[in-house]
C-alpha cells in the first residue's frame, strides 16, 4: 500500500482505540453515562466504515472489497437500530442476518448461488418453525426465532472463516484476521444472549453481577471482531 493510505489506515486505527478504551471506561466504571458510551460505540462502527473504503486503495480485490464494504454499511445500519434507535430489534437483527449473507458470500465467492439458497432455506424453515407455535400454549415471540436465526448465520460464517484459513483461500494474514473477527464475533453474542436471558432476574446477586459482566463484555469483543474483518479485505502484501 502506499504511504498515504498506510497513514490514513493507521489514523483510523489510532482513534478506534481512543474511542474503544473510552467507551470500556464509561461501561465499566460509569454505567450512568450509557447514553454516550453508546454514542462512542456507534461511532467506532462508522469509523469501521471508513476503513473499509480507505482499504478500497489497497485491497485484495475490487469484488472482496465491494461484499466487504456492503457488509459494514449493513452492520451500521443494524448498529443504528440496535443501539442508537433503541427499538425495531426484529428489523435490526434481520439487517445483520443479511450482513452475514453478503460475509458468507465473500468467504466463497464461488458458492455464492449456494449459500443464497442455504439462507433463503434456513429463512423459510424459521418462519415455518414461527407460524407452528404461533397458536400453541407455548407461544414464541418472533424475535426468538430472528435471534436464531442470525445466529446460525454467525456459526455458518464462522465455520467458513476456519475453512478458509484452513485451505488457503484467503492470504494468511487476512484468513488470520477472518478467524479472529469470527470468534471474537461469536464471544460478543453469547454475551448478548446472557444478557437477554438474565434480564428478568430480580433477586440473585450471582445473575445480577453476570449480567452486569455480560453488559460490558458485548462490545469488549464486538468492536474488534469487526475491526479485524474489516482489516481482513487489505491487500498487505501491496
Amino acid at each position: 500500500m502506499n504511504k498515504r493510505t498506510y497513514l490514513e489506515i493507521k489514523t483510523i486505527l489510532i482513534i478506534l482505540f481512543v474511542v474503544y478504551v473510552s467507551f470500556m471506561v464509561m461501561d465499566i466504571f460509569y454505567s450512568n453515562l450509557f447514553i454516550y458510551s453508546n454514542l462512542l460505540k456507534f461511532i467506532g462502527i462508522l469509523l469501521v466504515g471508513l476503513l473499509t473504503l480507505v482499504e478500497r486503495k489497497s485491497s485484495i480485490s475490487l469484488k472482496d472489497i465491494n461484499l466487504l464494504n456492503l457488509a459494514i454499511a449493513l452492520t451500521i445500519i443494524s448498529d443504528y437500530f440496535l443501539l442508537i434507535k433503541g427499538s425495531n430489534y426484529i428489523i435490526g437483527i434481520g439487517i445483520f442476518s443479511l450482513a452475514h449473507l453478503m460475509h458468507g458470500i465473500r468467504m466463497e465467492k464461488n458458492k455464492a448461488r449456494v449459500i443464497i439458497t442455504r439462507y433463503i432455506s434456513f429463512l423459510i424453515i424459521t418462519l415455518i418453525l414461527y407460524s407452528v407455535f404461533l397458536d400453541t400454549p407455548y407461544e414464541i415471540g418472533l424475535i426468538i426465532f430472528v435471534s436464531l436465526f442470525y445466529f446460525s448465520n454467525l456459526l455458518s460464517n464462522l465455520f467458513r472463516a476456519l475453512d478458509v484459513y484452513k485451505y488457503d483461500k484467503f492470504p494468511l494474514v487476512n484468513s488470520s484476521l477472518l478467524v479472529a473477527g469470527f470468534i471474537l464475533f461469536l464471544f460478543c453474542d453469547i454475551n448478548v444472549a446472557i444478557y437477554n436471558i438474565l434480564q428478568f432476574n430480580t433477586n440473585n446477586v450471582f445473575l445480577d453481577i453476570l449480567r452486569n459482566l455480560s453488559r460490558i463484555l458485548m462490545w469488549f469483543f464486538y468492536l474488534p471482531s469487526q475491526i479485524f474483518i474489516a482489516l481482513s479485505g487489505l491487500d498487505f502484501e501491496k
